[in-house]
């Protein structure tokens, strides 16, 4: 199952993102950008606020509309609502870290998979952000699943 998703995640960026990426190893890999989370001004900040579950801070960087999937359910939905539906994940999950571990970029498209450890569980975390004239960046969605990965 882990390598058909690391395939279709593969597949979906070759469609969005003209053929940047590949599955190597059960791991993405991103051609033709720096891949390196440390490098990305964007996701540095998000990554501090989604570890620490400091959900004010990292209602800045949402999209007035915001898709938000937690644990298979999804809604699109307001920013203040996104916000709200973050809280409460993050009140019976408390967040201990969160590690970036792909970043792939566009001109104006941003996205980033990382690994949220919180109230004893890992989630596989997925941002998707998009630039907003006079706003930059801001997440468009967020998808957060429990983790398949075998440690």
């Amino acid at each position: 199952m882990k390598r058909l998703h690391a395939a279709f995640l593969a597949t979906l960026f070759s469609l969005l993102f003209g053929g940047g990426l590949f599955a190597q190893n059960n791991t993405l890999m991103v051609a033709g950008g720096s891949g390196n989370p440390d490098e990305d001004p964007l996701f540095k900040p998000i990554a501090r606020y989604l570890g620490s579950g400091d959900t004010e801070s990292l209602s800045a960087w949402l999209a007035s509309g915001v898709e938000i999937s937690l644990i298979s359910n999804f809604t699109s939905t307001s920013k203040s609502h996104a916000r709200s539906i973050l809280d409460d994940f993050f009140r019976t999950h408390t967040p201990q870290s969160f590690q970036v571990t792909h970043v792939a970029s566009q001109p104006n498209l941003k996205y980033a998979v990382g690994v949220l450890s919180a109230g004893g569980e890992k989630f596989d975390v997925t941002l998707f952000a998009a630039y907003a004239d006079g706003e930059g960046f801001k997440i468009q969605q967020i998808k957060i699943d429990r983790s398949s990965a075998v440690f």
